[in-house]
C-alpha cells in the first residue's frame, strides 16, 4: 500500500502497488481528486520524454522525507526543458550494439531477469515507451480498465503521428495472404474471436496486441498490413504493419519461409514514406515519418526455425558466433531505418 499526495490538486490518495514494480520498474498512479496519472517511480529510467511537469507527485511517504519533497518541487518548477540535439545513426547504433551483447551474455548465464533490465535500458536511446506504459501502467479508478483518455492526451502531448510495425507472425496481420509460402494465418480456428469471427491471416484467435495498442492511442482499431488490398489512404495516416510471418534478422531465416525480408519490409517503408508524400506533401510526410512509433517484433525465428532446426547456420557457427552475427544484422537495419527517418523504436523479442 503506497500513500502520496497530489501536487496539483492537494489531494491525498492511497493505491495498493505490486512490489516488483515499484522496486524495480516503472509506477503511474492516478490521483483519486484531479484524475491525473502521476510518475511514482521510474527505475529504468525509461521515462525520457514525456512531459509530466504538471502530474508529478509527491511520491511515497516511506521513501521520502517531508524536506526532500519540497526540495524536488522547488527545483522542479524552475526547471525548463530544452530542446535536445537529434542523435545520428551512429550515436543510436554503438549503445545498442554493446547492450545487446550484454543482454546475450546474460541470457545465456541464465540471468533473464538482468537481461531484460539491461535490454529496456538501450531504449532510452531512442525511444519514449509511450504505449507499453499507456497499456501496462496507466490504470484508472476502475478495476481492470485502462484511461483511454489521458493515454492518448500523453499520445498527443509527444506529437506521437501513427504506428509502424515490422517483425514476424507475432505482429503480421495478414501480410503473408498476399505471398507464396505456406505460412499464412488465413484460415480457421485463426480469428475464430475477430470482429465477424473471419481469420484475416492473424496468427492467433482474435485482434494482435498491436491492434490493441493503436485502439488505446486513439488511431483506429486495427492495425492493416500494407499489402492488404484493402488498405486506403486514411489508412497509412495512422499508421501500418510491414511485418511478415517466420521472417527474421538473418536473411537465411527468411530464404527457408520464403517470406519478406527485414530488408524488403524496409524497402516498403520507403514506398509507404513515397505514398504520404502524394497525400500531405514532402514536410508533413517527413514529420509523420520521425514521429512515428516504431516497433520491431522479431527474433525468435533466426533460432527455432533456423539454427537450432537447419543444419546450416550451426555448422558455420556456435552460439555466440551466430549472436554477434545477428547482432550486426539488427545494427544494420537499425541503421537503415534511421536513415529514412525512423526515431522512436523498441526492439520486441531479443534476446530470443
Amino acid at each position: 500500500m503506497v500513500k502520496f499526495t497530489c501536487n496539483s490538486c492537494g489531494e491525498r490518495t492511497k493505491r495498493i502497488v505490486n512490489r516488483l514494480a515499484y522496486e524495480r520498474g516503472i509506477v503511474f498512479m492516478q490521483c483519486a481528486g484531479c484524475l491525473k496519472h502521476h510518475k511514482l517511480v521510474d527505475n529504468l529510467g525509461l521515462v525520457v520524454k514525456s512531459d509530466l511537469r504538471d502530474t508529478e507527485l509527491n511520491a511515497a511517504e516511506k521513501h521520502k522525507s517531508p524536506s526532500q519533497l519540497s526540495s524536488e518541487r522547488s527545483s522542479h518548477s524552475q526547471h525548463k526543458p530544452s530542446k535536445e540535439p537529434k542523435e545520428n545513426a551512429i550515436q543510436v547504433i554503438k549503445p545498442i550494439e554493446l547492450y545487446l551483447r550484454k543482454c546475450f551474455k546474460l541470457m545465456a548465464d541464465g540471468d533473464r531477469n538482468k537481461s531484460l533490465l539491461a535490454l529496456l535500458k538501450t531504449m532510452r536511446v531512442v525511444l519514449t515507451l509511450v504505449l507499453f506504459l499507456a497499456m501496462t501502467l496507466t490504470v484508472s479508478t476502475t478495476p481492470g480498465k485502462v484511461n483511454l483518455l489521458t493515454l492518448r492526451k500523453l499520445a498527443l502531448r509527444n506529437n506521437h503521428t501513427c504506428i509502424l510495425v515490422f517483425g514476424d507472425s507475432s505482429v503480421d496481420p495478414g501480410n503473408n495472404n498476399r505471398l507464396l509460402t505456406t505460412f499464412k494465418g488465413n484460415f480457421e480456428p485463426y480469428g475464430k474471436n475477430f470482429f465477424n469471427g473471419r481469420p484475416t491471416g492473424r496468427f492467433c484467435n482474435g485482434r494482435l496486441p498491436t491492434d490493441f495498442i493503436v485502439e488505446a492511442i486513439g488511431f483506429t482499431k486495427i492495425i492493416l498490413g500494407f499489402l492488404d488490398p484493402h488498405l486506403k489512404k486514411e489508412n497509412l495516416l495512422l499508421g501500418v504493419s510491414f511485418a511478415s510471418a517466420a521472417s527474421g534478422y538473418d536473411d537465411l531465416t527468411t530464404n527457408l519461409t520464403n517470406v519478406l525480408f527485414i530488408s524488403k519490409q524496409l524497402a516498403y517503408l520507403k514506398h509507404y514514406k513515397l505514398a504520404l508524400k502524394r497525400i500531405v506533401a514532402q514536410v508533413k510526410a517527413e514529420n509523420i515519418i520521425n514521429n512515428a512509433i516504431i516497433m520491431m517484433s522479431i527474433g525468435t525465428n533466426d533460432f527455432i526455425q533456423n539454427y537450432y532446426l537447419e543444419p546450416i547456420r550451426s555448422k558455420e557457427f556456435n552460439v555466440q558466433q551466430y549472436t554477434d552475427y545477428l547482432i550486426k544484422c539488427i545494427t544494420r537495419d537499425i541503421k537503415d531505418m534511421h536513415a529514412i527517418g525512423g526515431r522512436l523504436l523498441t526492439l520486441v523479442k531479443i534476446p530470443p
